[in-house]
């Protein structure tokens, strides 16, 4: 072999050598890269379940926040009377208590007799 032709092979084995390093470098950086996407990919899923979660309870949150506002609006509205206790109801000026709540038979009973006052109905 010529000194040129040995200048040329040292010259291609150097080559070889830096081609085969590289190699290795883009292998291991593929390699990196692979395990960076595996990472990204956890992570991902990790942060939709948890946008699921928060979606979850910002729906059950919504929908308690929709019940106490329908008991607000329920609490505003004026109680409407189910019936009246008329007072002296045989004199020109009686008297009408309005009652929210019904009393049973048996009270209405026992105080048309007691007291002498007359239960109507709400109409």
């Amino acid at each position: 072999m010529t000194p040129n032709e040995l200048a040329l092979m040292a010259q291609i084995n150097s080559l070889e050598n830096k081609l085969a390093a590289m190699t290795a470098v883009l292998e291991e950086r593929d390699d990196m890269i692979a395990s960076q996407a595996e990472a990204l990919t956890d992570l991902r899923r990790k942060c939709d379940e948890a946008l699921a979660a928060c979606a979850s309870e910002t729906c059950a949150t919504a929908q308690k926040l929709a019940a106490v506002t329908q008991e607000l609006e329920n609490l505003r509205k004026d109680p409407v009377p189910v019936g009246y206790w008329c007072l002296y109801s045989a004199t020109q000026m009686s008297t009408r208590l309005a009652m929210y709540q019904r009393p049973t038979d048996k009270q209405i009973e026992n105080t048309e007799k007691l007291l002498g006052w007359k239960w109507e109905d709400a109409k």
